[in-house]
């Protein structure tokens, strides 16, 4: 006896969509813009001085960096606000050193005024500084 096979039925379009693999790359998109949005943010306009090369060092900073700001007449920001060296120093005595402090000065900025906010910097204990420049 022979064994009879069966024609099956031929394969026709497939009527549904996976949408699995596409909700995956939209969810590595949105926490790739989730993580890289907060250091795109630069509350006050300042041009920086340009340097040969620059690396990226908060890329592993474990909390939202605090960004300390000159503007080209040597006033001082905290984020967007401004601030003098005394209330500076007063609202840095509350951070912790685990905390990454980015001081951003203009390029027409005197020396000198970096040179405060980096004082104010170490006298509260906050060793973790960068000093923003950017590419050449």
């Amino acid at each position: 006896m022979a064994n009879r096979f069966q024609k099956k039925r031929e394969l026709g379009a497939m009527s549904e969509i996976n949408v699995t693999p596409l909700l995956d790359i939209a969810f590595a998109l949105l926490i790739i813009f989730i993580i890289t949005t907060p250091l795109l943010e630069q509350p006050v306009p300042v041009q920086l001085p340009n340097l040969v090369q620059s690396e990226e060092i908060i890329r592993e900073a474990p909390k939202d960096p605090v960004q300390i700001s000159i503007d080209s007449n040597g006033a001082f920001f905290m984020g967007s606000d401004p601030v003098d060296s005394e209330a500076l120093s007063q609202i840095l005595s509350g951070y912790g050193n685990d905390r990454v402090f980015i001081v951003r000065g203009d390029r027409e900025v005197r020396y000198g005024s970096v040179a405060e906010v980096l004082e104010i910097l170490r006298k509260q204990g906050l060793t973790r500084v960068v000093v923003s420049y950017t590419d050449g």
